[in-house]
């Protein structure tokens, strides 16, 4: 398992400049709710924008550290609900309150996370480094369920439908049932694949270390290359 004693992953910093607070005009609540990023790239369609406009001069709001100096963040956070979702080296998922920096759950796990969450329809799904895919309830931390994928994970889910897309260091990216962890089809590129799957109409779009874009079929679970 990888450690880091370095302060900056250590440490969660919550910026004005994320949510435009102070250039909006508007109650940081609204803002909180309605500037959700609940994949690593923004939304379903990676393109990694945020709503709202960057004050001249960000002011940071709070900041939140882990209990560990042997842990530490590597995985971009997500924002859902009013909640920040981030795992850590160690093995721990952190909601934090996203208006006041302060823990609302924290769940251990056995092993660490270098991935980003992806939070949708109340759940939040985080693989981490053996290869186990946990489900917890956004709310309360509950597990939902857990699944054994056998192969690394080292991205962020992602949603099409009631489907969870989990692409693995193994090369598999496997469409996981939202409700009960189920595989419902996967797709191998042979090679490792460490990009998020991005979807795009009714299809997946996957960047491998095999040097090809795939695009797949999630409806008819084809692929063209």
């Amino acid at each position: 398992m990888r450690h880091s004693n370095t302060p900056r992953f250590r440490c969660l910093v919550c910026c004005a400049a994320v949510f435009a607070w102070l250039s909006s005009g508007m109650p940081f609540e609204k803002i909180v709710y309605a500037s959700d990023w609940p994949v690593s790239r923004g939304n379903a369609t990676s393109t990694g924008v945020a709503d709202g406009k960057l004050p001249a001069k960000p002011d940071v709001l709070w900041e939140y550290k882990t209990e560990s100096d042997k842990s530490g963040f590597e995985g971009t956070p997500i924002v859902y609900d009013g909640k920040v979702f981030v795992g850590d080296f160690e093995g721990t998922i952190h909601a934090i309150d996203l208006t006041t920096g302060k823990a609302v759950w924290t769940v251990k796990k056995k092993d660490g996370f270098v991935t980003p969450a992806a939070a949708h329809e109340g759940k939040v799904v985080i693989g981490d480094f053996s290869g186990m895919v946990f489900c917890l309830d956004a709310k309360t931390g509950e597990q939902v369920w857990a699944r054994d994928i056998e192969q690394q994970v080292a991205n962020g889910a992602n949603f099409y439908g009631d489907s969870v897309l989990v692409a693995s260091e193994g090369g598999t990216m496997f469409a996981l049932d939202l409700k009960s962890g189920e595989t419902k089809w996967s797709y191998t590129t042979g090679d490792q694949l460490r990009s998020s799957p991005t979807v795009w109409k009714s299809f997946s779009l996957l960047g491998g270390c095999d040097g090809k874009l795939h695009k797949i079929d999630k409806v008819r679970k084809l692929a063209r290359e």
